[in-house]
């Protein structure tokens, strides 16, 4: 059986390898889109580090740029910061795909072709990446800036600090140099070192700003579907997690197993309609939670007044998503990478 998966990212990948394992034949459509709106660099929690593992095997070699005991946390001028001990990886995103790719690529040889996105592909099976059209619901407008900084002291946990513009995250790199990523409503590049300068945690650690990256949109968002009925979704083809949550690499993980079932689903006689609901429920459930998660976060952030409309958003765009989403029991389930009822 052969499939084309729309992407080249962590979900499509874990797509890819759900079916090869269980001996379909991939193509793999990159996507000029994707790349263009594609992070530096993410981190990687333990949990998510575990799935790679279990996914594609413990011979898989991580690019880890560096890893990390843990993280400062301060929620706002008058909290005290405080140190929660969960270890995760530093990995530069564009090496992370290639090496999920060149490790499928080694392990299945033939059977996987990584093809550039034309007209002539036709659909894909499953799309990881921006594919057709769909009603978005948006959780606002922020933005995140990237930055690459030199480090003043040494450090061996990431920094989480928020100041009244937004919040920031500074991760270490090694040999003098971290990794910042700062959110704000709006603004220019002149943001970050405004809100370096009204840090107090980061402000400490910063010793100057090497460069700044273009902004990229922030907010999480949802696509409904509504053209390409044959397509399944995951990943960036159906969601946009918030960086703040840590965890947008597990959730598009995750959601590219849950495509891979489908499609095997379909493909051994099930209903297509019945299957595709099934996975935009269950991607709309997690996106729900996660809107869920960033509304009490915010709310507890000590912000100024441009995030009220911008909260107010995240509540909207949450209770949009739970009215929609029917209340009712679940058709199938997800056991060992197969959808079974």
């Amino acid at each position: 059986m052969n499939a084309a998966i729309k992407g080249t990212g962590a979900g499509a990948c874990a797509a890819a390898a759900v079916l090869l394992a269980s001996g379909w034949k991939i193509s793999l459509l990159r996507s000029c889109q994707q790349e263009l709106l594609m992070v530096p660099w993410v981190t990687v929690n333990g949990e998510t580090t575990a799935l790679l593992y279990a996914l594609f095997g413990t011979s898989l070699q991580l690019p880890v740029k560096r890893w990390i005991a843990g993280r400062a946390v301060r929620r706002g001028r008058t909290r005290p910061p405080t140190l929660v001990r969960s270890a995760s990886a530093l990995i530069p995103l564009s090496e992370f795909n290639i090496a999920l790719l060149t490790f499928l690529k080694q392990l299945y040889g033939a059977r996987l072709e990584i093809l550039d996105e034309v007209e002539d592909n036709g659909p894909p099976h499953i799309a990881a990446a921006q594919h057709g059209s769909g009603y978005v619901l948006s959780t606002g407008t922020r933005l995140a800036w990237h930055s690459e900084v030199e480090l003043a002291v040494p450090l061996d946990h990431a920094v989480f600090e928020v100041v009244p513009q937004g919040w920031m995250y500074l991760a270490p790199g090694g040999a003098g140099i971290g990794h910042l990523i700062c959110v704000a409503i709006a603004g220019s590049d002149e943001q970050v070192h405004a809100m370096i300068e009204d840090s107090i945690e980061i402000a400490d650690c910063v010793a100057g700003v090497n460069c700044i990256l273009p902004p990229l949109p922030a907010a999480a968002e949802f696509c409904w579907p509504v053209d390409c009925a044959e397509v399944l979704r995951c990943g960036a083809g159906i969601f946009r997690w918030d960086p703040m949550c840590g965890d947008g690499m597990g959730a598009s993980l995750r959601s590219g197993i849950l495509a891979a079932a489908g499609l095997e689903s379909i493909s051994a006689g099930e209903s297509s309609l019945a299957v595709r609901a099934h996975l935009v429920r269950r991607c709309a459930v997690a996106f729900s939670a996660h809107a869920a998660a960033c509304e009490v976060f915010y709310r507890s952030f000590e912000l100024n007044s441009s995030w009220d409309a911008e909260i107010s958003t995240v509540e909207r765009a949450r209770v949009t998503i739970n009215q929609a989403v029917p209340d009712a029991k679940w058709e199938f389930r997800l056991q060992n990478c197969k959808l079974v009822r």
